[in-house]
């Protein structure tokens, strides 16, 4: 089982590639919590991803887990991070996810001090590529879209560096 934060479901519905997640990996839950923040408060504030993946929910492709906030132990609760984060770390760890998608740094640097392995939206992009079910035109197009793109925050330093390592992975190959 996958357990995803906000992030990379948010950036992954804007650059056409929610798909990738079951896909790839089969189940994809989400705690409460981030559906909250992406698909009320988005559909509220007419984000474009919101009802992408309203619909992704609907259809079964991603499914929801309560999380009680007093369920939370204390060393999850009393880290500064967003409830989606805390509830994401919560859930993966509860679920004994096999990953757990995250994209901002201090929320992957918590979910890894706790043994998680994790990836965010460069990951599933790369992963897709490298699975064959993107080409590599197809991956440097949807990185283009989260480098220009200004709701999406993900460092273009770093979406250079996937580029480049998948580019030289496709020349070492050919």
């Amino acid at each position: 089982m996958v357990v995803t934060n906000a992030g990379p479901l948010m950036a992954l519905a804007k650059v056409g590639k929610l798909d990738l997640l079951w896909r790839l990996h089969g189940q994809v839950v989400l705690p409460a919590a981030v559906q909250e923040e992406v698909v009320t408060q988005g559909l509220a504030r007419r984000a474009p991803d919101a009802p992408i993946i309203r619909a992704a929910i609907q259809r079964g492709h991603l499914a929801v887990r309560e999380v009680r906030d007093a369920e939370l132990p204390a060393d999850i609760s009393g880290l500064s991070l967003q409830a989606g984060e805390k509830q994401t770390l919560y859930l993966a760890l509860r679920e004994q996810a096999s990953l757990v998608l995250l994209d901002d740094q201090s929320a992957r640097d918590a979910a890894e001090g706790r043994g998680l392995r994790v990836k965010g939206t460069l990951g599933v992009l790369r992963d897709a590529c490298r699975d064959g079910l993107l080409t590599l035109p197809e991956v440097q197009q949807a990185i283009g879209v989260v480098i220009a793109r200004s709701d999406i925050w993900i460092a273009e330093s770093l979406c250079l560096r996937v580029l480049s390592e998948l580019e030289s992975a496709s020349a070492d190959q050919a």
